[in-house]
């Protein structure tokens, strides 16, 4: 159901008419049926399950629709096995379970919702996928159903203790007030419109928030030790037509880019903090010298094509946010933060860039600054 595995996109759908009886009563049986075999594999000394279309994830992926009743607590019951096994194919049967809770919307699930965001267990590479789906879950109930006890856990988990929790939770409480668009309707389920049809909110109409909303993703923008925790807060608050925090005037930050791995090429360059990320991309290209003649996007979580986290961000994407813009000191930065310039979705030129701290410059400095290169620029054009 999500192909592009963001659970936030759950966050505005809702139940609408049910399935004819017919077809609900095959639906059902067939939802049991996967539920036992889950089941079946937990009873076995070394549960595994399959990684390829014959897991049962992959199947409650087709199933999936927003439950309640029975079918909801067996659901709840299975999953609540599972949590805290480790065996292989866990993460396609844990993502499938996890569709199902987040598109119900049931206020029963904030407990749940809480020991899921707490969890913690070594070597866990779906962790962070999972604290999506809680806070999506919380957010979920929170803007479709009015939930206060889940708004007041999301406002919560957005002062957690770890980052990726943070992460999520800042996403999410971004997404009761201004949710993407998702790419599928999953079946069983229609949109919640934020907004009259056909019409798009500039950013300089700001959305009304709770107060408490404006401090709490003002305290993660500025005071979060997790860089994409800060750059979502700022990314929301900008979206949302309210102040980002910005680095102080007359500063600019230092960077160093390189080549990947098959050029010794390296260079450092300095961009004033009141200047856009364009000027980032005419740094690099200067250090280069390669023409401006391409498509461009930043990819502030180092993976390319991650939308998440792409400036300018909503330019390449499906959805119907505007194109925000946030200048380079309004994006958080801190030394050591790594992200990444597609340059020329052509030839994929992928350019990693490291930020390397906040200096003064004077007023009359200039927008941006080559410092220094090594190696010999590779040629822009290889064929």
């Amino acid at each position: 159901m999500l192909r592009d595995g963001d659970p936030i996109r759950l966050v505005r759908f809702h139940r609408i008419d049910p399935m004819p009886r017919e077809h609900l009563a095959r639906w059902a049986r067939e939802l049991e049926t996967e539920l036992r075999e889950i089941e079946r594999t937990l009873d076995t000394e070394a549960p595994r399950f399959a990684t390829d279309y014959k897991s049962p994830g992959c199947r409650l992926d087709h199933l999936c629709r927003a439950v309640t009743g029975p079918p909801l607590q067996r659901i709840v019951s299975v999953y609540q096995r599972l949590l805290p096994v480790k065996c292989q194919g866990k993460a396609g049967v844990e993502r499938g379970l996890l569709q199902f809770l987040v598109a119900s919307g049931d206020a029963a699930l904030v407990p749940l919702w809480k020991q899921v965001l707490d969890f913690v267990a070594e070597r866990d590479p779906f962790s962070n996928v999972r604290r999506e789906f809680a806070a999506a879950g919380l957010a979920g109930m929170a803007r479709n159903f009015r939930s206060h006890e889940a708004w007041s856990a999301l406002l919560e988990a957005t002062a957690h203790r770890t980052g990726g929790v943070q992460r999520a939770a800042v996403r999410a409480l971004g997404a009761v007030y201004e949710p993407p668009v998702p790419r599928r309707l999953p079946f069983g389920m229609s949109l919640v419109s934020s907004s009259r049809p056909g019409r798009k909110r500039t950013p300089a109409s700001a959305v009304l928030l709770p107060a408490e909303v404006i401090s709490a993703l003002a305290m993660v923008a500025v005071e979060s030790d997790d860089f994409l925790a800060r750059f979502y807060a700022r990314l929301i608050l900008c979206r949302l037509g309210h102040h980002v925090p910005a680095d102080p005037p007359n500063t600019a930050h230092l960077f160093e880019m390189s080549y990947g791995d098959r050029s010794s090429f390296k260079a450092r360059f300095q961009v004033r903090s009141d200047q856009s990320m364009d000027r980032v991309l005419l740094a690099i290209l200067a250090a280069l010298s390669w023409d401006h003649d391409h498509m461009h996007a930043f990819y502030m979580s180092g993976r390319c094509w991650d939308e998440r986290t792409q400036l300018p961000h909503g330019e390449l994407s499906d959805g119907d946010s505007d194109l925000v813009h946030l200048d380079v000191g309004q994006l958080g930065l801190r030394k050591g933060v790594k992200f990444v310039c597609l340059y020329d979705f052509g030839d994929n030129n992928k350019l990693p860039i490291r930020c390397l701290g906040l200096v003064s410059v004077s007023e009359a400095s200039p927008s941006y600054e080559i410092l220094s290169q090594t190696g010999a620029p590779p040629e822009q054009y290889r064929w």
